[in-house]
């Protein structure tokens, strides 16, 4: 009797827990559409939930060969690749990260060629050096080949903690490198920005003159240019702080200093300001926005905007 009676109970378990299963909503439940100001509606900005994500703070962002947007989460030792359904962001896979070294936050990526990628480090410590990571990626997993020092001797500066290479782009043979290091020069604020050459293997440093007073570089977007030269997106945040600036890296030579050109003001169209960390071209030039949705102050969904080309200052 006993045996009956806890029988009917683990069957009517089993029963309920069936049929809420079966009442829940496909896969795409988590896919929305979400709400903006006046102002960014009035500007054709879109905002929307990525779905399909289980990865907590991604940062970076990057287009791969086939279209697909890849971004990296700066703890979770993955590869989260997404695409555009319709406006709706989707997760389309989710690949395991092998070789990364104990105690290496990963906060940027960039696409170098078919299974072929570079993501930005920063660690919790001061330090001199940080590592750009060389990462083969497959159908089913990823792993590290090699790793490229960045020296902040070069600028006599050491990073802080938590403040690492943060941005990092890839056109014409080179790869562009943003930091979050932050310098006061002569009354104003410069990034360390430096230039990699895969064929020559050497570097080349310079100073990216910021455009505000508190802001921080979080993301780089980058191709080339006509003229031989490469052109840049970059994300300029910090509390209180949201802009998409602009500005050309020459493609050999050194690069000295560089001033960023506002090319959108992100305040007045999105409030509060979230933390963008991400930043891609569409394959219409449009420009992409991601944020980082896990941090001492936020944990929600990752948050996608998508800005009409025709928005931002030339």
């Amino acid at each position: 009797m006993v045996f009956r009676a806890s029988l009917s109970r683990h069957l009517a378990v089993v029963l309920f827990a069936y049929a809420v299963a079966c009442s829940r909503e496909p896969d795409n439940a988590d896919a929305k559409v979400l709400e903006v100001n006046k102002a960014a509606a009035t500007q054709g900005i879109q905002r929307s939930t990525l779905a399909g994500s289980t990865s907590d703070g991604l940062s970076g962002l990057a287009v791969d060969h086939d279209g697909a947007y890849v971004a990296i989460p700066e703890r979770q030792r993955r590869i989260v690749r997404f695409r555009d359904e319709g406006g709706v962001f989707r997760v389309e896979k989710t690949i395991p990260l092998a070789g990364v070294r104990e105690g290496l936050d990963t906060e940027a990526i960039a696409f170098l060629s078919p299974g072929h990628f570079a993501v930005g480090t920063e660690t919790h410590h001061s330090r001199r050096e940080d590592a750009l990571l060389l990462v083969e990626v497959n159908e089913n997993e990823a792993h590290v080949t090699d790793e490229i020092k960045l020296d902040y001797n070069a600028w006599g500066q050491r990073a802080g903690i938590n403040h690492g290479i943060e941005a990092i782009c890839a056109a014409l043979g080179s790869i562009v490198v943003g930091t979050e290091v932050v310098v006061s020069e002569r009354g104003r604020r410069y990034a360390p920005i430096a230039r990699y050459d895969f064929g020559t293997h050497a570097w080349s440093y310079g100073k990216l003159w910021l455009t505000s007073n508190a802001g921080k570089i979080a993301s780089f977007e980058c191709r080339a240019r006509d003229d031989n030269g490469i052109q840049v997106l970059a994300i300029e945040r910090h509390f209180g702080v949201g802009r998409i600036v602009r500005f050309d890296v020459p493609a050999d030579g050194e690069l000295q200093e560089i001033t960023a050109v506002v090319a959108l003001d992100l305040l007045p169209l999105v409030q509060p300001l979230p933390n963008f960390e991400g930043i891609a071209w569409t394959k219409n030039g449009d420009v992409l926005l991601s944020t980082d949705n896990s941090n001492v102050i936020v944990d929600k969904p990752t948050e996608i905007y998508v800005i009409p080309r025709d928005v931002l200052v030339p």
